[in-house]
């Protein structure tokens, strides 16, 4: 796995480092907002190159550069329909060529886990912020295995776990 960390626990607009070696920049996220609502998140790579983005108002993601598109939210997610009760997990595929990804969130560890869906395989997961009261709060953390090697399903899976712990949040307050 390749490990990551974020600069801030405000993961739609921090640096995400590299957990390894000189902890250089691997890509950056920033959010654009209005007086009422968030706007757009964007994720750049380490020359400053918008890669990415999240359109919250129009529910759209956008990746940029070869196989890059924009499709909406609705169309890249589904619900599973054998779980009659309310549940986090949700599947998601990028292209109809591509991996589905089922991401679920598990509260006892505090993370998102990204398996694929065919294989029950771990490609990816984000840590969310841990609160302390007496230590220093834990910063993000996202690992994504090495076998995705494929830029445009690393970008798209990062977006994921953006937007689901983003709402996550939002369901929080």
């Amino acid at each position: 796995m390749d490990s990551f960390t974020f600069d801030s626990e405000r993961i739609t607009k921090s640096a995400i480092l590299s957990a390894r070696g000189n902890r250089s920049v691997h890509y950056t996220s920033n959010t654009s907002k209005n007086l009422f609502a968030r706007q757009c998140t964007t994720v750049e790579d380490a020359t400053g190159t918008i890669r990415g983005a999240i359109d919250w108002k129009e529910r759209t993601f956008e990746i940029m550069g070869e196989g890059g598109k924009k499709e909406s939210v609705d169309l890249l997610k589904r619900k599973d329909p054998s779980q009659t009760f309310a549940t986090s997990t949700r599947f998601w595929r990028w292209s109809s060529q591509g991996e589905e990804y089922k991401v679920r969130y598990s509260n006892s560890t505090s993370t998102w886990i990204v398996t694929v869906l065919s294989t029950g395989e771990l490609v990816s997961e984000l840590t969310s912020t841990i609160e302390r009261v007496f230590k220093s709060n834990t910063l993000p953390t996202w690992n994504i295995s090495r076998d995705v090697r494929n830029e445009t399903e690393r970008l798209f899976i990062l977006m994921v776990l953006l937007y689901s712990e983003t709402k996550r949040l939002d369901r929080q307050d």
